[in-house]
């Protein structure tokens, strides 16, 4: 039997805010949690993929050595994008941004990672024509 190691790892995160509360304003929150998503992903030597924050949650597909244990990548990508949020009074410092615990996945296959990376950018499209259908009626 031959040793086969994968170089990297595939992961979908899912965080929600806490309570549920819908405080990510896409506009402002989207751009700065995603280069703050990037920048500290980046330094890690992870390759994120694809981004989707909504008003109550954030999503991230990445890929990450696979020496790097899952339980480590939540912890250093949310602690990120929510000091980042909260520096720039985009949340607030005294309540915690998301709930404690997010959602995070190894992904086992190269079909898992497409349908994961289709869905977000399906539902990423999707937000930008609603927001672009809400611009035009006001």
């Amino acid at each position: 039997m031959s040793s086969y190691s994968q170089p990297f790892k595939w992961y979908h995160l899912v965080w929600t805010t806490y309570g549920r509360r819908p405080c990510l304003k896409i506009a402002a929150a989207a751009p700065l949690c995603e280069r703050a998503l990037r920048t500290a992903a980046a330094r890690q030597g992870w390759t994120i993929d694809t981004i989707l924050v909504s008003e109550t949650q954030l999503h991230v597909l990445l890929a990450t050595p696979a020496e790097i244990p899952w339980q480590v990548v939540p912890r250093i990508l949310l602690g990120s994008a929510e000091q980042t949020l909260k520096e720039a009074g985009l949340a607030s410092a005294s309540r915690p941004l998301f709930a404690e615990r997010g959602w995070c996945v190894p992904l086992a296959s190269g079909v898992s990672v497409t349908t994961v990376r289709r869905h977000l950018r399906h539902r990423k499209l999707q937000s930008r024509s609603a927001s672009f259908g809400r611009s035009q009626q006001q």
